[in-house]
């Protein structure tokens, strides 16, 4: 079962590189040692293809632009780690606000850089917030609305790899007039962009939802289901391991509001994920403590929010549905019984 989720997982990087020319970044973490050196270590998954440009790297700071001393050795082979603050003459940083990146002008006959900038703010001017003894910020690939994106999250220890081993938790609470608030949309975003026709998560029938994801600079929104104005929006900067707790205050659903759920039950469908072996079929069963009405239906949605295909769900509560040929990507299945929303599951497209 592990081997296939990695499988699944690098198919999906792999096609979001093929479908968007993203290059894998050259810099996976970056940290300060106990000496308050600045330290940095370009990640194995770039070893094909920076290694031939490490010597012509430059790096900057707000202090100035640095590069390699004459006659440096530089290595054979990739991950590796390297103390700036030791091996670039003259280089500066400031551990509390500084922006460091790095550039390469002879990369696609232009000027390619990748950047980190930390500081004190709360807002999208950085990155982070200054990186602790023990501390690392790694670079990870995350999904935006039509591709993946890099952004830097913090974790706890060094590693030569970018995947962060400590997350941080964030639990939403909506409440309405003193009473759990069920599906009161959620969104959050790691870019500073965060469109509100991406399709949100939803609170449960306690008015909570929770997620556990890295410890990125995360911008929030809650919206109110009744006014549709957002009555939070926030950017968080999460520390790894912590638990950051938002509670949302919304107006009171009325019994005939829409997007109450109108019978508590799960939707369970097979398979998850479409790949090219697959028929395009899904087999969808729904368990509730009621029956269905005969005017449920079954809908399809895209990440962004689009509903792309409706059909009937039978009172029974079983059907398998065919699906037209759908594009790699993440879309939602989402089951209503007389135009309110009762359950939801994700499904992946891998070709």
């Amino acid at each position: 079962m592990k081997a296939l989720l990695i499988c699944v997982t690098a198919m999906l990087f792999l096609g979001a590189l093929w479908a968007n020319p993203i290059t894998p970044r050259a810099l996976s973490r970056v940290w300060f040692d106990s000496a308050g050196d600045f330290n940095v270590s370009f990640g194995y998954d770039a070893g094909s293809y920076y290694l031939e440009y490490l010597p012509s790297m430059a790096f900057s700071t707000t202090a100035g632009t640095f590069n390699w001393p004459a006659g440096f050795v530089f290595p054979v082979s990739l991950p590796w780690a390297v103390n700036l603050s030791q091996t670039l003459p003259g280089f500066t940083i400031n551990r509390t606000e500084d922006r460091f990146s790095v550039t390469d002008s002879l990369l696609y006959g232009g000027t390619w850089h990748e950047a980190l900038s930390w500081g004190p703010q709360n807002d999208l001017s950085i990155d982070l917030h200054p990186l602790t003894e023990g501390q690392s910020a790694a670079q990870v690939f995350v999904q935006g609305m039509d591709t993946t994106i890099a952004v830097w999250a913090k974790d706890i220890g060094v590693s030569p790899y970018s995947n962060p081993s400590h997350l941080y938790t964030l639990n939403v609470h909506a409440d309405a007039a003193g009473n759990p608030a069920p599906e009161v949309p959620i969104r959050y975003s790691f870019s500073s962009y965060l469109s509100t026709y991406f399709f949100p998560y939803y609170s449960d029938l306690n008015g909570n939802w929770s997620t556990s994801i890295y410890a990125a600079r995360t911008r929030l929104m809650i919206h109110d289901p009744i006014t549709q104005l957002a009555v939070v929006d926030t950017i968080l900067f999460p520390e790894p391991d912590e638990v950051i707790q938002i509670n949302a205050e919304v107006s009171s659903v009325g019994i005939d509001d829409p997007f109450l759920v109108a019978t508590p039950g799960i939707l369970m469908m097979y398979p998850s994920v479409l790949n090219s072996s697959s028929d395009n079929t899904l087999k969808l069963s729904y368990d509730g403590a009621s029956s269905l009405s005969t005017g449920a239906e079954i809908h399809l949605y895209d990440l962004r929010g689009r509903k792309l295909l409706t059909a009937s769900f039978p009172a029974k509560g079983k059907m398998e549905w065919n699906l037209p040929y759908l594009a790699n990507g993440i879309y939602f299945i989402s089951l209503t019984d007389t135009g309110k929303r009762i359950s939801r599951q994700r499904l992946t497209v891998i070709r």
